[in-house]
């Protein structure tokens, strides 16, 4: 079996939702439905950084070469 992701989670909620949504809008939407289980006192902080590693139009640091989301400048976030 499997372990779920963090990514796995958020996107299987944006699939869900089917429109852009805010990093807040996510999480708790993930953890509404159970999704994922946060070791950390701070869901928001891993939700965020996630989506921000993963953004095709951001070029950070850290940034992973595999591109799942778009963010748009309403700061909510979509599939590729």
């Amino acid at each position: 079996m499997s372990k779920t992701t963090i990514n796995d989670a958020i996107i299987t909620v944006l699939k869900a939702n089917g429109k852009s949504m805010s990093a807040d809008a996510i999480l708790k939407s993930i953890t509404d439905k159970g999704l994922y289980a946060f070791k950390t006192s701070t869901p928001s902080t891993v939700v965020r950084a996630q989506l921000r590693r993963h953004a095709r139009n951001l070029n950070l640091a850290n940034s992973s070469n595999t591109k799942l989301y778009q963010i748009h400048e309403d700061s909510t976030y979509s599939l590729i």
